[in-house]
């Protein structure tokens, strides 16, 4: 597994975990009845640079503010197209068509594989470190 995607996967859930933190402490904010300018302030002096926009102090605070008390600080699912569409049947597609023909076009993967020429593209640059 290459090194650097496993990095940015845990540097993304560090993210993620502390941007709940974050939202999670503005919950409290609002529950003791600061302003959204309050919130930001406090959250500012806790987590400096790192701290949310003021807009994104704002949205939640309003979305805590109207909720029941009971307004979970995730994000709601999205629907639409998966962010990922290298599996590992595709990485091990991709690698078999790669072995049979070292000379194949991106194309000529996409069409194999089944995918994008682009995610054919990120197949064989990152995937498959070629």
């Amino acid at each position: 597994m290459n090194v650097s995607f496993v990095l940015a996967f845990f540097l993304t859930l560090f993210k993620m975990q502390h941007l709940l933190d974050q939202r999670q402490n503005l919950k409290f904010l609002v529950a003791e009845g600061q302003t959204p300018a309050q919130c930001w302030t406090r959250l500012e002096a806790v987590y400096g640079p790192e701290v949310m926009s003021k807009l994104t102090v704002r949205c939640w605070h309003l979305r805590f503010r109207e909720g029941d008390g009971h307004t979970p600080v995730s994000d709601n699912l999205r629907s639409g197209r998966p962010c990922l569409q290298t599996t590992p049947e595709k990485i091990q597609a991709a690698q078999a068509v790669v072995n049979d023909d070292r000379r194949a076009s991106l194309k000529t993967i996409a069409d194999k594989v089944d995918v994008s020429v682009t995610t054919a593209h990120r197949l064989v640059k990152k995937k498959l470190d070629l």
